[in-house]
């Protein structure tokens, strides 16, 4: 029997966090070779098996899928979307089995800040697309992937889904948001997929010249509530806001020209700016995008001839770093692993669609 591996990096961000959020505004993302590994084959009836939750279920062919638990809420709305996106082209649907592997936390169960939920939201559309021979093209991936989402959380830029969708290192433009959730109202899944998204944009670019270190803090960073906070913040201070998008924008165009010019000082100053920005902001927010440990990150990455900053939301969760050679990332490590951070040997990061034989 055939089954097809599909394999769906996880994420980083680099530069342009929580301004991304807001329409027509910009991060830098990189994927990273950590991995949601979906296999999908022919079955007697519909199956879904996720190990790492020890739990597996059945749902009948044609019928939603209902999530047997909040944790599974976007494996549920990625095959209900994808479902409806394939019965609406009159695709004939048969029984499938799917199972799911996740390499996006460690041993023990705790998050790296990897976009977990987006990447398997990823996994399983591109599973489904790929079994019923869609040949799916990455911009449909990612807006059914992005549909799927918006059912469930009503937000969110979807820097995570493209960077999961495309792989490598790409700058993303957030579509037009409230665009989106207006169409979701009336439109078919068919006819969404079909429109162009407003203020959409994927930039796939080259991965940087320095060497790329990243560290985990070992606390997991709770990214819903500190961006709410931050919002909540911002929205009582236009003038606030109108600064920190504009010059996180020009943050993300500056590294982004960076890596096309080969410049390592448009990166670090691009990148330097950016952590000094949002420091600021979480100061006056009273949010702690940048925790002690995290500076020590950073700090320590300038000790060795580099430059780092947090990555994502902050407030615990993953920093990253720059540095010229092999030898200095090896030299940062030990000094990260001394302070109590953890090195995680990332490289980037690929979407894979295998075809194997039983």
């Amino acid at each position: 029997m055939t089954k097809h591996m599909i394999k769906i990096p996880g994420k980083l961000y680099i530069a342009g966090e929580y301004a991304v959020v807001y329409p027509d505004h910009s991060a830098i993302l990189t994927a990273v070779n950590r991995y949601i590994k979906v296999t999908i084959k022919d079955n007697d009836v519909n199956s879904i098996n996720i190990p790492l939750d020890q739990y597996a279920v059945n749902w009948p062919l044609n019928k939603p899928f209902v999530a047997p638990r909040p944790a599974w809420r976007f494996v549920a709305e990625a095959l209900n979307t994808t479902q409806t996106y394939l019965q609406e082209q009159n695709v004939p649907l048969t029984p499938v089995s799917l199972n799911v592997n996740s390499q996006l936390a460690s041993v023990q169960g705790a998050k790296f800040g990897l976009g977990s939920s987006a990447a398997v939201t990823v996994a399983v559309v591109t599973a489904l697309l790929t079994q019923f021979k869609q040949a799916p093209s990455k911009t449909l991936i990612f807006k059914l992937a992005a549909i799927a989402h918006y059912k469930i959380q009503g937000n969110g830029s979807c820097g995570d889904i493209a960077a999961c969708t495309y792989g490598g290192w790409l700058s993303y433009t957030s579509f037009d948001q409230p665009w989106l959730l207006e169409q979701l109202q009336t439109a078919s899944v068919s006819e969404l997929v079909a429109k162009e998204w407003p203020l959409l944009h994927v930039l796939p670019l080259k991965a940087p010249t320095p060497y790329f270190c990243v560290g985990w803090t070992g606390s997991p960073a709770g990214t819903k509530g500190l961006v709410s906070l931050i919002q909540t913040y911002l929205a009582h201070s236009p003038q606030a806001l109108k600064h920190f998008l504009t010059t996180s924008d020009a943050c993300v165009d500056k590294f982004a020209q960076g890596i096309i010019e080969n410049n390592t000082t448009l990166l670090k100053e691009a990148l330097l700016t950016n952590r000094r920005l949002l420091k600021a902001l979480g100061k006056k927010a009273d949010v702690p995008i940048e925790t002690p440990l995290l500076t020590t990150l950073c700090d320590l990455s300038f000790q060795v001839g580099g430059f780092g900053k947090t990555s994502g939301s902050g407030g615990g969760d993953c920093g990253i770093a720059f540095v010229p050679t092999a030898e200095m990332c090896k030299k940062l490590y030990k000094r990260w692993l001394a302070a109590g951070i953890k090195p995680l040997d990332f490289k980037e990061g690929r979407v894979s669609i295998e075809v194997i034989e039983d």
